[in-house]
């Protein structure tokens, strides 16, 4: 199994696992996305085990935690992390951070 670190900037962090033996994907307390660009598995997380395929997207909550991956051949899988303070903003926080830094806004203007 090889992690690469992809990109790590203030919007998120992506990794990019390939291999054939189990290995990890999500974290303890934070939300992750898995995209499987390659291959087939399972995640498998408190006995229950989800079938991943090529194109699948599954995104982990916060709550979910660490969750298994089992490949049944090799795969090539991308992991992706929020920063803490943009998963834990509510959805208008958000938008309005984001609305702030587009060109033209009269927020933008002011600044």
């Amino acid at each position: 199994m090889r992690r690469e670190r992809l990109l790590d900037c203030s919007a998120f962090t992506m990794w990019r696992v390939r291999g054939s033996s189990p290995f990890t994907v999500g974290a303890a307390g934070a939300a992750r996305v898995v995209v499987c660009l390659d291959g087939t598995g399972t995640i498998e997380h408190g006995g229950v085990s989800f079938p991943v395929g090529k194109g699948d997207v599954f995104v982990l909550a916060s709550v979910i935690g660490v969750c298994g991956f089992r490949p049944d051949d090799a795969v090539t899988v991308l992991e992706l992390a929020l920063p803490e303070r943009l998963a834990t903003d509510d959805p208008g926080t958000a938008e309005a951070r984001r609305s702030d830094r587009r060109p033209g806004s009269s927020q933008a203007a002011e600044k």
